[in-house]
């Protein structure tokens, strides 16, 4: 039998009808929205698959794309995926790490939520605000963030996010009043999007699908390290120096990461793309100098939120949902341990409260690790099964064979144990039974959310659309968790009903798991903009 070390052939990518055909003209449906079809970029597989066999040729220096482009120690090349094994790993490892900076913005502040109501004369619903639009924010620029990198290059939105993230950091830890603590953190939420939304599509750009679930695991490595070590941090910080130095820590870690990136990482996207300049030249004809303004205006800050159109294909909808119900007992879970460990019988300090947050960090440190090669193997496996093969011999493989035993178990093991870490928080049982419950809960969650963010990707390969949403409902409903967890914990519900609740809901939405599996191979076929899994 297979085993998930087994070396994975090249993976020729499938096609609805032939493969040639398919890839030259990707059949788009009359009743295709004409203004979709205008947010559809053009499809560089073919060449990349064509080049991929060959070594990396590097672009010259003064050719090279993005911002200070000559900084890069590492060379834009033609073709990404040209790379070799070891270039494309530590790309991935600065994206992963770049990443930090959003959850670490979040889970930094849990310890030190309780001093911010003290300091700034406030209540724990209105601190809670600060995380919360920290979270909208996070929701809504990745459809900029998406955008901006299809039209000026996606390390320019790197460089130009962390930069701006730095100045926010600044501002909010000076802040005087909630209220600008809330605008500060609001705008750097925001900031610290850009690697979330941008991060898949630069990683689509560096690895084969055959190999992308194990790359996109270690990806997923670094939004999961952030919880693990920011509330140990923030809690250090804020017992020794108070609140505003979780803050300032900020700053120093966004500026760090801005350095990683600017020599580091260069362009990855195709050169073999139609500029973003000229396809809008083409939209904007020979009109006057203010229409042409206008348009491009609306183009730019407008046009992305037109990728909502996606979410009318279940095989968007559903996944997206799902990655939405985890988001949110996930943000419940972290406001009922701050709450919970510093009231008796606990009394655990701010840094201990800090610590109590590593059980579900290593759940989803291990739900990373393991989850991304599971991924890859049953999606192997299903093509061997249905003996889908080429005239080569290699194995076909399609973005719904990555839905296996992994989902399920993924989907079931949270819903035991939020029912295990809810009731033995509310009979305030030994502080070490819930935190156990935890890791659990952070290994099936991170298990969800790494296998439908994947799928989304190669359902529309190379559209930034289904990522921009997928963060959409992640941090949206995030949002949603921040400011409805303190009210349902302080309710009559308390822990044991609140999570037996979010329980019910994550098992009401298992079915989801079969839908797809039973379903996808149709809706995949019949969506617009049908391509490869490339």
């Amino acid at each position: 039998m297979a085993s998930f070390d087994e070396k994975i052939p090249d993976v020729p990518q499938p096609s609805t009808a032939s493969t040639k055909e398919s890839v030259k003209s990707p059949v788009i449906p009359d009743t295709f929205p004409k203004d979709e079809i205008n947010t559809i970029p053009p499809d560089p597989e073919p060449a990349n698959r064509a080049e991929n066999s060959l070594p990396p040729i590097p672009v010259p220096l003064l050719k090279r794309r993005g911002l200070l482009a000559q900084a890069t120690l590492i060379p834009e090349v033609e073709n990404a995926r040209a790379y070799s094994r070891p270039i494309k790993w530590i790309l991935t490892w600065i994206l992963s790490i770049s990443t930090l900076i959003a959850p670490i913005g979040t889970s930094i502040f849990y310890p030190a939520l309780h001093q911010v109501e003290t300091d700034l004369h406030t209540t724990d619903t209105i601190t809670n605000l600060s995380l919360a639009f920290y979270l909208l924010a996070m929701a809504i620029f990745p459809f900029w963030w998406a955008n901006w990198a299809a039209a000026f290059g996606r390390r320019n939105v790197y460089l130009l996010s962390f930069s701006l993230g730095v100045v926010f950091a600044v501002l909010a830890a000076i802040s005087k009043s909630i209220g600008m603590l809330i605008a500060m953190r609001l705008l750097s939420g925001g900031c610290s999007a850009s690697v979330q939304a941008v991060g898949v599509a630069t990683m689509t750009d560096l690895w084969e699908p055959h190999e992308r679930g194990r790359a996109m695991g270690i990806f997923f490595l670094g939004p999961q390290l952030g919880p693990f070590l920011a509330p140990i941090i923030g809690g250090a910080l804020a017992d020794r120096w108070g609140w505003r130095s979780t803050m300032w820590f900020m700053v120093i870690i966004a500026a760090a990461m801005l350095m990683v990136l600017l020599l580091g990482l260069p362009e990855t996207s195709s050169r073999q793309e139609k500029s973003w300049w000229r396809q809008t030249q083409d939209r904007l004809g020979d009109r006057n100098s203010i229409s042409k303004f206008l348009i491009a205006a609306r183009i730019l800050i407008l046009d992305p939120f037109a990728s909502l159109y996606v979410l009318r294909y279940p095989v968007m909808l559903l996944p997206m949902l799902y990655l939405g119900i985890f988001t949110v007992f996930f943000y419940v879970l972290n406001i009922s341990m701050e709450q919970t460990f510093a009231a008796p019988p606990y009394n655990f300090s701010t840094l201990i409260i800090g610590l109590c947050y590593i059980p579900s960090s290593l759940g989803y440190i291990v739900g990373s690790l393991i989850g991304g090669r599971w991924m890859d193997y049953v999606m192997l496996r299903s093509a061997r099964k249905a003996n889908r093969f080429d005239e080569n011999g290699k194995p076909i493989v399609f973005p719904e064979d990555r839905v296996q035993e992994n989902a399920i178990l993924g989907g079931l093991i949270p819903v035991a144990s939020l029912i295990w870490y809810g009731w033995s928080i509310q009979y305030k049982v030994f502080w070490l039974v819930p935190l156990i419950a935890n890791f659990f809960t952070g290994f099936g969650i991170v298990v969800i959310v790494s296998m439908n963010i994947t799928m989304l990707t190669e359902f529309l390969p190379g559209d930034v659309r289904p990522l921009s949403c997928s963060v959409l409902a992640r941090n949206g409903l995030g949002c949603v968790g921040t400011v409805i967890g303190a009210p349902m914990l302080n309710s009559t519900l308390q822990n044991g009903w609140t999570f037996t609740i979010w329980a019910v809901v994550a098992l009401a939405c298992l079915p989801i798991i079969f839908i797809l599996g039973v379903f996808g191979p149709r809706w995949r076929q019949s969506m617009p903009n049908q391509r490869p899994n490339t």
